[in-house]
């Protein structure tokens, strides 16, 4: 098992009437940053980066809701906006007094990106980590997308029994080649939980609901295109198993193009999961940029 070398804090707090998790790797007097992970991942994953970072910067991490340690919503279905309105307000808990840097990996960057153009105040940095919207839909029949919704709402999943810790690591390990056991092994634990006998993932499967409408990315350029904060992209390689990077592989350039052509960071070794695969190296990078804006102001 992976042993940290700096572990966190955890604190709980009631955000919207949900018991909210928010961990911590203090270092009093340090520039904060927010490290927002991705769908169907946790905070605790952000360890390897906390570790390259070394406590140069008062970092925190939140578990979105149904994600990690944070509770799940009653019912329902997970809506984006209500998850955009828990990073305000986990902003203003954090720093109500200053802006902060923001990095965000895939899911958690697309929330940062809209948080950024509409409040570009409270930014003081933005980095992108595989986090550029996902495959354009627009062509998709809307009635088609809705009908989805509807059906996956009436018909809730269920996840299946894991077996044991070792097997989900040993997947893991097998997903993503460049992590090693050790962290394979921490990730996987970190995952899951114990639940009436049975290991199963922490997440709310109800993250799986797909959208009720298509994801049209005319739209969401719009918006990038209102981010004013210092920008940093940061992607993988488009290796095999980065089937984000893949699915989206036509229309970089226009992404890239909406967000104003920031300055590029590429981990080729890396996939998707840039802070399981290629910690030391994106921390690296964050904090390189992050220095980059002090010594500017």
């Amino acid at each position: 098992m992976y042993q940290a070398d700096f572990p966190s804090q955890s604190t709980f707090h009631d955000i919207y009437g949900l018991n909210l998790h928010l961990r911590r790797w203090p270092a009093p007097g340090r520039p904060k940053v927010l490290l927002l992970h991705g769908w169907m991942d946790c905070s605790a994953t952000f360890q390897f980066v906390a570790d390259a970072l070394a406590c140069a910067w008062d970092v925190y991490a939140p578990d979105w809701r149904g994600h990690g340690l944070s509770a799940h919503q009653s019912g329902g279905h997970y809506d984006r906006n209500q998850m955009l309105a828990d990073l305000a307000a986990w902003v203003e808990l954090i720093s109500p007094d200053a802006p902060l840097h923001l990095l965000g990996h895939s899911m958690g960057g697309m929330l940062a990106a809209h948080y950024a153009a509409l409040l570009p105040q409270r930014v003081h940095s933005l980095i992108l980590a595989e986090a550029f919207g996902i495959a354009d839909q627009s062509g998709r029949d809307p009635m088609d997308s809705a009908r989805r919704f509807l059906h996956a709402m009436a018909h809730p999943a269920a996840w299946h029994d894991l077996g044991d810790i070792d097997k989900v690591a040993a997947r893991f390990a097998q997903r993503h080649p460049q992590m090693g056991a050790d962290r394979a092994r921490f990730v996987a634990a970190e995952l899951t939980h114990t639940f009436s006998g049975s290991l199963m993932y922490r997440a709310d499967i109800r993250h799986n609901i797909p959208r009720a409408e298509p994801y049209r990315l005319a739209d969401a350029c719009a918006v990038w295109q209102h981010i004013r904060s210092p920008l940093l992209w940061v992607a993988g390689g488009m290796l095999p198993h980065n089937h984000y990077l893949n699915s989206i592989a036509d229309t970089l350039p226009q992404r890239h193009a909406a967000f104003g052509s920031p300055p590029q960071v590429h981990i080729p070794q890396s996939g998707h999961m840039l802070h399981w695969e290629a910690p030391a190296e994106l921390a690296e990078a964050a904090a390189a940029f992050w220095t980059a804006q002090a010594d500017s102001v």
